[in-house]
């Protein structure tokens, strides 16, 4: 399961959710969110900012417990310091919401592109 299906799975948990409400909570299908996990798929942007929504949390938020490997507590708690990237992040994510549809696909192709050259 990558990083980002498991804090999500993390912060259920925590929330004493299930799959079906959270799909509930954030307006996401349940075929969505099975798809999700059954294909160990990374959920597009809008798609992971409904889902926090549906968590209560926001998603530089979500990115914090993701980042510094958190508990739902100590973020309440606050036993963080925000990070240059993490300041960056929520810049690029700002900007990314505001395009229309046809060039986000064009910036995840980019990104993809991108990992795959990361990758061994």
């Amino acid at each position: 399961m990558n990083q980002v299906l498991m804090t999500l799975s993390k912060i259920m948990e925590a929330r004493g959710y299930s799959e079906s409400k959270l799909a509930q909570l954030s307006s996401v299908s349940q075929s969505t969110l099975n798809s999700l996990y059954q294909k160990n798929n990374m959920p597009s942007i809008p798609t992971l900012t409904a889902l926090c929504q549906g968590l209560g949390i926001t998603l530089s938020e979500f990115f914090k417990i993701l980042e510094h490997e958190l508990s739902i507590e100590e973020l309440d708690l606050g036993h963080y310091e925000v990070s240059e990237s993490e300041i960056r992040m929520q810049k690029v994510i700002e900007k990314y919401l505001l395009l229309p549809e046809e060039q986000k696909k064009i910036i995840e192709s980019m990104l993809d592109a991108l990992v795959d050259i990361k990758e061994p």
